[in-house]
């Protein structure tokens, strides 16, 4: 912070919620113990009914890198594209409210994308609970492109972005339950690279 003016995060997170009241504190709380701290945590409750806004309210209380904003439900799409509007950083990063994030997720991604030059990046998955399935994904920007005939390439809440990308595209409400998929066919159509 300059006098006044505070600095723009390197890094906006963008969370969407909605009637998570049995994680989401722990997906917030895995974001914040992050190694990399130079980020705003933009979480959006799409009109939440459960417990989750209390649960919210409270967290955000607690620490000022959480700009939450608590709305009437409108649905996974409206929330990302209006968390994309938001964001002040250079990168965003995806989260989910029932997912948590490794401590060093955003330090490696940030590096990764600063080395290789990629606009974009994911990670591998483990599964919690009754599972503790790994799920890989691919792992050079050819690899990705042939994924996409199939499949989307990346798990979507472990994405990071370079903003630009996201504010020029944003996400698009045409397929029910596949705006990630989408988003990453247009990534590739306009020649972004990534892994």
């Amino acid at each position: 912070m300059i006098g006044n003016l505070r600095l723009p995060p390197v890094l906006s997170v963008i969370l969407p919620v909605y009637n998570a009241k049995h994680f989401v504190e722990h997906a917030v709380v895995s974001i914040l113990q992050q190694s990399y701290s130079n980020f705003e945590l933009i979480i959006i409750d799409d009109g939440s009914f459960d417990g989750t806004t209390d649960i919210l309210k409270r967290l955000s209380s607690q620490n000022a890198r959480i700009v939450l904003l608590i709305r009437e439900n409108r649905g996974l799409v409206a929330s990302l594209n209006e968390g994309i509007r938001m964001a002040r950083g250079e990168f965003i990063a995806r989260m989910d409210a029932d997912d948590v994030a490794l401590t060093q997720r955003f330090t490696d991604q940030i590096a990764y994308l600063h080395r290789t030059g990629y606009d974009l990046c994911g990670t591998a998955i483990q599964c919690f609970g009754k599972s503790e399935l790994v799920w890989r994904y691919p792992s050079t920007p050819a690899e990705v492109e042939v994924q996409l005939l199939f499949d989307s390439p990346y798990a979507h809440p472990s994405t990071m972005c370079k903003a630009s990308l996201y504010k020029t595209l944003g996400y698009r409400n045409v397929f029910a339950g596949a705006e990630d998929y989408d988003f990453m066919a247009a990534c590739l159509a306009i020649g972004s690279k990534g892994r």
